[in-house]
């Protein structure tokens, strides 16, 4: 069943994880450093992908911290956080903890100095430790998020280290710690409300954009039963051949937009794409942000892709999509120059968020409309131009064929949708 692989599911599953109150020693299976761990290993299992377990971690870390059946309770923060940290990275975890236990020794008469400083010595070398053996961003990000969590919970012991020695200098440790903790919460709040008008903007620019839209195709004609799908992000030789032999199972064609850098590295899988009847566009040469590029940088971007491409394929691409699907006026100027068109997209997969197989078939199966541009990715990461995996993309992908198929839905590459828009006399 599709929703028992969702990420709602893993969250509220990891959540009530670490929000259940504690029952005593003798339930080793509800320990706080278990607890982390079963809520990880449980996303690996039904989700099966570094962004769910990363949710997962989050979300009992959340629930060990601030739990509704248990309000008010401490000290399953840090625990709990440590269960996580061994799944995604067992040896950051082993140094960083190893560091936090030699930096609290000094101060074992003092436990609540030795806690806070352990936790903080832990919590700023784990993160940077994460990257060193995962190098994937998205755990650099969780172990950011679970150290400031940790060390915020641990600064309710901060007055009672430093009691005397404020007390000396006549300061109360009490007021440091009210001021210091009131400018958390505001600094994280005011972070959290950013963070989401800056994604509903973001989703409204990539989907609708602002102003006319002028030369930009975002979706084909709704008079006829086609859809364009599309990938981003390659070729990346672990997804695209699996990619390409399902499209060749099912016979038909889609379009890739590709990152000149990856072409460069993998050519004869640039050069296989357009072989079996595909299209290929030009995703920029290193995948940075156009919108707020300098000019030189963004027409380096333009013309090493499309250099890339040419060599690879033999012609040049004439379709241009922007990383993220982010853009601005100069980049529509520039394409406008170089004799690209623009192509966006009306409906993601959610793959970038490496959602499960059911999740992408069950979600796509029900909104798919006629002359919808489907996106999808054959690399890339959340941040980083890579290093994520698109492993239920290659599984989702003959399912959600077959179903569209099965809808009476016929497939074309983007400019065979931009040509028939073109016929059914709309703006292509």
């Amino acid at each position: 069943m599709w929703l028992l692989d969702s990420y709602i599911t893993v969250l509220v599953i990891s959540y009530v994880i670490g929000a259940l109150p504690s029952m005593g020693a003798w339930a080793l299976w509800l320990s706080p450093v278990l607890r982390g761990m079963a809520a990880v290993g449980l996303a690996r299992v039904l989700v099966g992908t570094p962004i769910a377990m990363a949710t997962a971690g989050l979300a009992v870390v959340v629930g060990a911290t601030w739990s509704f059946m248990a309000p008010g309770r401490r000290g399953l923060t840090v625990p709990a956080a440590c269960g996580v940290c061994l799944v995604i990275s067992p040896a950051a975890a082993a140094l960083s903890g190893t560091a936090a236990w030699f930096a609290g020794r000094p101060r074992r008469e003092r436990h609540g100095a030795r806690s806070l400083m352990s936790t903080t010595v832990g919590g700023i070398l784990y993160p940077p430790l994460v990257w060193w053996f995962e190098r994937f961003d998205l755990h650099l990000i969780l172990a950011a998020v679970l150290s400031l969590i940790c060390i915020y919970e641990a600064l309710p012991r901060f007055p009672d280290a430093l009691r005397d020695r404020r007390a000396r200098a006549g300061c109360d440790p009490e007021v440091r710690l009210g001021m210091l903790k009131a400018i958390m919460s505001r600094v994280g709040t005011a972070a959290l409300v950013i963070g989401v008008a800056a994604l509903i903007l973001l989703n409204r620019h990539v989907y609708r954009g602002f102003g006319a839209d002028a030369g930009i195709f975002r979706r084909g004609s709704v008079e006829f039963s086609l859809v364009a799908l599309t990938f981003d992000d390659g070729p990346n030789p672990e997804y695209t051949p699996a990619i390409l032999d399902a499209l060749r199972d099912a016979g038909i064609h889609t379009t890739f937009f590709l990152v000149g850098e990856e072409v460069e590295r993998y050519p004869d899988l640039a050069r296989r794409i357009v072989e079996e009847g595909h299209e290929v566009g030009s995703h920029t040469y290193s995948h940075r942000n156009m919108m707020g590029l300098g000019p030189p940088h963004m027409e380096d971007e333009i013309v090493w892709a499309e250099e890339a491409i040419a060599r690879a394929c033999g012609e040049p691409p004439r379709l241009f999509r922007p990383p993220r699907g982010l853009y601005d006026e100069r980049l529509i100027q520039a394409l406008r120059a170089r004799g690209y068109a623009m192509a966006l997209w009306s409906i993601s997969s959610m793959d970038w968020t490496e959602a499960s197989e059911a999740s992408m078939v069950h979600r796509l199966s029900r909104i798919v409309r006629n002359g919808d541009v489907i996106l999808f990715h054959d690399s890339g990461g959340i941040v980083a131009g890579s290093g994520g995996s698109r492993i239920n993309t290659v599984r989702a992908l003959p399912h959600v064929i077959s179903n569209l198929k099965d809808r009476g839905f016929g497939f074309a590459t983007v400019s065979q949708l931009m040509f028939i828009s073109g016929l059914a006399g709309e703006e292509p």
